[in-house]
């Protein structure tokens, strides 16, 4: 029900605040073929979310996304989703996300190590979504929460009933 809880405007502020404290997340992938035994190459990847703004009138998450893989900029530019659009919130660890990937791309033999570890928060939306990288576990299913109850006030979440 949407008068259980925070208020909009304070889930905003919460998830503004939050989200923009993380800095930059900076980890290096390690990859391993179990069936044939070769290492790969480490990738070295770094994530940066600034200037977080939660609009309470529109229902959105604004925010700079920053990204690198191997000291190569691929992104950096303003971003944003809709808190209706998303379906589902989910925090993992960045290895169990990386898993998952390689098995759904038909390489399920593939078993990965992050270092140092790294949690993700992903957003869900019908077409892919958004994901926040962070250190603190405790802090990830915060923002998780956060971002669920703001979901469910601007009136998304998933539509099934089981």
């Amino acid at each position: 029900p949407a008068d259980d809880g925070p208020s909009l405007t304070d889930t905003m502020k919460f998830i503004e605040e939050k989200l923009g404290s993380i800095g930059q997340v900076n980890y290096v992938a390690y990859l391993h073929d179990d069936t044939s035994g070769k290492d790969f190459t480490p990738v070295k990847y770094g994530s940066e979310i600034s200037t977080v703004r939660g609009s309470v009138q529109s229902c959105r998450i604004d925010y700079h996304g920053w990204n690198s893989v191997n000291g190569t900029v691929l992104q950096n530019e303003d971003l944003g989703f809709a808190l209706k659009d998303v379906q589902e919130v989910v925090v993992k660890t960045c290895e169990q996300d990386l898993k998952e990937l390689q098995s759904k791309a038909g390489h399920p033999e593939y078993s990965n190590r992050v270092d140092p570890p790294v949690f993700v928060i992903i957003a869900k939306q019908k077409e892919g979504g958004t994901y926040f990288y962070l250190y603190d576990e405790s802090l990830a299913h915060r923002i998780a929460k956060a971002l669920v109850h703001a979901v469910e006030l601007c009136g998304g979440g998933s539509k099934e009933p089981f």
